[in-house]
């Protein structure tokens, strides 16, 4: 990397370029948290169709049971990951918030 070029921890950067990076992250985190629970509520969804059918007859026990693993399963991993996704940026953001100055500070004196 070169010198001067914003690294991953955003040094090179100024505050308010800092602020506006914690903010956006903060957003970021808003939305993949409720997205976690959007796939919540879709996997709940898929569950009662599944089981639904079961009860009209329109579809046997084995593959109920199959239907029924495969919603739990992916809703598990990716309800799990993109809240997870949601923990991790909301971390970054607070690791990148610690180190801003404090509000009444000069913007040039990092």
């Amino acid at each position: 990397m070169e010198a001067g070029t914003p690294g991953p921890y955003a040094t090179g950067l100024t505050v308010e370029a800092r602020k506006a990076r914690v903010e956006r992250a903060l957003a970021v985190e808003r939305f993949l948290f409720r997205l976690g629970w959007l796939i919540l509520a879709l996997a709940v969804a898929g569950l009662v169709t599944v089981l639904a059918l079961c009860f009209t007859g329109q579809i046997d026990i084995d593959q109920t049971l199959g239907g029924l693993l495969g919603v739990v399963m992916s809703s598990v991993l990716s309800g799990a990951a993109t809240y997870g996704s949601g923990s991790n940026v909301g971390l970054g953001a607070a690791k990148l918030a610690v180190n801003l100055p404090p509000e009444g500070e000069a913007a040039g004196a990092d």
